[in-house]
């Protein structure tokens, strides 16, 4: 073990739908991101040619992975009607983001 206890890991594995330590969250996680973002596969014509705006769609992408898009998975765990996303989950937004309300004029206001 490297990170965390060993009793917050029990626990976390207890609620995870798997009982082992695995990749494959970060696998899947993974190509989300080159699915939507052609910059970030390798050997292709398209690739990344400025770090910054690389940074900006990143951010991009994972705040509508974490706030706009509701995860079927995560619904399949409440019993609740209403569409879950992670940043639901982790109690950091108390609601399904829409994209004007990532990227609209009040969009840093509700991470305060």
């Amino acid at each position: 073990m490297v990170f965390g206890d060993e009793a917050a890991i029990a626990e976390h594995l207890a609620a995870s739908p798997g009982s082992l330590i695995n990749t494959s969250y970060v696998a899947r996680s993974n190509l989300n991101w080159y699915l939507w973002d052609a910059y970030l596969t390798r050997k292709l014509v398209t690739f990344t040619k400025a770090l910054r705006w690389l940074k900006v769609k990143l951010t991009i992408c994972v705040m509508c992975y974490n706030f706009v898009r509701p995860h079927s998975t995560l619904n399949k765990r409440s019993a609740s009607s209403q569409e879950i996303t992670p940043g639901m989950v982790a109690r950091i937004a108390d609601r399904q983001w829409t994209v004007e309300d990532l990227v609209g004029p009040t969009a840093f206001c509700q991470l305060n």
